[in-house]
C-alpha cells in the first residue's frame, strides 16, 4: 500500500519537474540580450535611413496584437503604413538610443526598453525633435523572434 503512494508521489514530482522551465543561465541571458539588441540596432539603423523592412519582418501580424505610438493603438499594417507615410515627408532622420536594456523573461521572451531621441528634417528643411520612452515585447515563435507589442510614449 505504501509503495503505491510512493510511486504516485514520484510520478507527480516527475511531472512537475518536467513541466517547469529551467532557469535561464547567465550565458544564455547574455546571448538572448545580444540577439535582441542586434535586431534593435538593425531596426533603428533602417529607421535612420527612413526604411521599415527590418521592422516589417519582425512585427507579428496576429490580429490581437497592438502597437502603440503616443497613446494611439495600431494594428501591424496600419502602423507600418503610418511610418512609411511619415518617412515620405522626411529628408533625413538621426536616432540616438539612451539606456537600452533587455529584460529576459524566459528563453522565448525578452522585453527591450530604452529612451530614444529623434532629430528629423522634413523636405521643406524644418527640423523636428522627439524624445520617447520605448518598450518592445519580443517572443520567439516557431524559432523566429517577433515583436508582439511595442509602446512608444513621446516626452514632448
Amino acid at each position: 500500500m505504501h509503495k503505491r503512494y510512493y510511486i504516485i508521489i514520484l510520478m507527480a514530482l516527475t511531472l512537475l519537474l518536467t513541466a517547469c522551465e529551467r532557469p535561464v543561465k547567465r550565458e544564455e541571458r547574455s546571448a538572448l540580450n545580444q540577439e535582441i539588441n542586434s535586431y534593435m540596432v538593425q531596426i533603428l539603423s533602417e529607421a535612420e535611413e527612413l526604411q521599415t523592412t527590418a521592422l516589417q519582418d519582425v512585427l507579428d501580424d496576429s490580429p490581437s496584437n497592438r502597437f502603440y505610438e503616443n497613446g494611439k493603438a495600431y494594428r501591424r499594417n496600419l502602423y507600418l503604413q503610418t511610418l512609411k507615410a511619415r518617412y515620405e515627408d522626411l529628408e533625413s532622420q538621426k536616432i540616438e538610443v539612451f539606456e537600452p536594456r533587455s529584460i529576459v523573461m524566459g528563453r522565448n521572451s525578452v522585453v527591450w526598453t530604452a529612451q530614444i531621441s529623434t532629430q528629423s528634417t522634413d523636405k521643406d528643411g524644418n527640423t523636428h525633435a522627439i524624445s520617447s520612452s520605448e518598450t518592445w515585447v519580443w517572443q520567439k515563435i516557431d524559432n523566429y523572434w517577433r515583436v508582439l507589442h511595442l509602446n512608444s510614449a513621446w516626452a514632448n
